[in-house]
């Protein structure tokens, strides 16, 4: 029995109304799947003889402007069966299924394939779903594969997490199959990433072993001239700068790859002689993508205050995008040990000595306070607690960014070590100064000075300036003796590729 036999039989066995009750999609399938009223055929390069795929051209014409070429073109050939030649029936079929259905079945083993596929029928609906089920599945070992897949087809979203993986995994990326066989391009772009992290003398021996096995590939001698002409631009992303006195001597004596002059500039720059130029390579040494900046205020004690606030400078000597603020323990307590706060009381006047004034009051929660005549204010007997954590409201806060007219409102439940998470990183411009002030208050008292609530924090009484660096990001204070709310700060390096 051929294909058009079935095809007849699946028309025939229809039901009357088999369209009601359901919607666009689901009546689209039906008719690829039971194949109804087609007028095209395809063959795929290892499709059976007696096997094709069955479609209507009217309908992937709408999906595709291949397939409107293809069919409706200037140029369109009027034939019942086109041949597939560079594709294979499951990628084709899985193709075909979307264009009818918007949905599809990906699997790790075919989601590469039908990406490419639907690049090149132009269905960029289906390549964002590609890409986006592929971007869940990277790992150090596919990573270089799927970077070159994704800049072959520029694909943003891939790049973008291709190199989140690799950049992580420096030292798994160098020792991977898969670095060996990178293209030039494709290992330019990884080099070019501020954000590699590894020692840069593994990169350079990674990076000279791939050469060598160029050279010997083009049966070329495996010398310095060779070497650096076969790397290219490459070369330029071997920061050699960056390295040590020792690193540098024992990566390139006696192979030829620097001139004596830029050998000079390069040791110049790493005994940091002032005005040395460096042109034979990039001097940015790599850095970590997150990385967290420490604020040490030195010695401190802790006082209450009842809002309090804290500001600090952060200057930043490339772009960098900020993550979060960790605080210092921040402790709820109550500005007099003793009181507790209550509904119930009576108001008492005493003229008796001290020792029967007390004996009078003994288990009794009591106030005392300063008038002409002593005044005792004696509230409802409450049972032992911890005062620092009863009674707490909630803590508002607020962080500002001068520069960038950001605001985040936070809030904290009264425990230590808050991180605040910003909801979206925030990039902070080389060359900049921005100023963050962080403030604290109760959602209660709004700033009402009376309110017995207040916080413990840590306070700095010495004059020194806080500065505190952490490449490329440095803190200083902005006033002196002021107390210090923030303990760190997390930010991501920028690739700049």
């Amino acid at each position: 029995m051929d294909a058009s036999t079935n095809v007849n039989q699946s028309q025939h066995t229809l039901l009357p109304g088999w369209q009601l009750g359901k919607d666009l999609s689901c009546c689209m399938t039906e008719l690829y799947d039971k194949k109804l009223w087609t007028d095209v055929k395809f063959r795929c390069k290892d499709h059976d003889d007696d096997e094709r795929i069955h479609a209507h051209k009217t309908i992937l014409a709408a999906r595709s402007p291949v397939f409107q070429a293809m069919f409706f073109g200037a140029f369109a050939e009027c034939r019942e069966e086109v041949s597939i030649k560079d594709a294979k029936k499951e990628i084709f079929e899985l193709l075909l299924r979307y264009m009818y259905s918007d949905t599809v079945a990906l699997k790790k083993d075919t989601a590469s394939e039908l990406l490419q596929m639907a690049h090149l029928y132009q269905v960029p609906s289906l390549v964002e779903v590609c890409a986006n089920f592929i971007a869940t599945n990277i790992r150090p070992e596919n990573a270089c594969e799927i970077l070159t897949l994704a800049l072959s087809y520029d694909i943003t979203i891939l790049k973008e997490a291709c190199c989140t993986v690799i950049d992580k995994n420096a030292r798994l990326i160098l020792k991977s199959n898969g670095f060996m066989d990178l293209k030039e391009e494709i290992l330019l772009y990884i080099l070019k990433g501020d954000t590699f992290y590894a020692d840069e003398e593994e990169i350079f021996y990674k990076v000279e072993e791939w050469s060598t096995r160029k050279l010997t590939q083009l049966g070329l001698e495996h010398v310095g001239d060779n070497i650096r002409k076969i790397l290219g631009d490459l070369f330029y992303q071997l920061r050699l700068p960056a390295m040590s006195c020792k690193a540098l001597v024992k990566c390139t004596r006696k192979k030829a790859y620097l001139t004596a002059e830029e050998y000079i500039n390069i040791v110049d720059f790493i005994n940091d002689i002032p005005e040395t130029s460096v042109l034979s390579n990039s001097c940015v040494s790599r850095l970590p993508v997150n990385d967290t900046l420490i604020i040490d205020i030195g010695d401190a004690e802790k006082i209450q205050s009842h809002c309090p606030s804290t500001s600090i400078q952060i200057h930043v000597a490339k772009d960098v995008e900020l993550i979060s603020f960790g605080l210092f323990d921040i402790e709820p307590c109550y500005k007099y040990d003793h009181c507790v706060q209550t509904n119930s009381e009576d108001n008492v006047e005493s003229s008796a000595d001290i020792g029967s004034f007390f004996e009078s009051y003994r288990g009794k929660v009591i106030g005392l306070y300063k008038s002409l005549k002593r005044r005792v204010v004696h509230y409802k007997s409450v049972p032992e607690i911890d005062i620092s954590r009863s009674f707490c409201p909630v803590i508002h806060g607020r962080l500002s960014i001068s520069r960038r007219n950001f605001t985040h409102n936070f809030e904290l439940d009264t425990q230590t070590n808050e991180i605040i998470y910003l909801k979206q990183p925030l990039k902070l411009e080389k060359s900049n100064v921005y100023t963050v002030e962080i403030q604290l208050e109760y959602s209660c008292c709004k700033r009402y000075t009376g309110c017995n609530r207040h916080l413990q924090i840590r306070y700095s009484e010495s004059k020194n300036v806080i500065n505190c660096k952490k490449d490329p990001v440095k803190v200083s204070n902005v006033y002196a003796y002021r107390h210090s709310l923030l303990e760190s700060i997390q930010f991501r390096n920028l690739a700049n590729r």
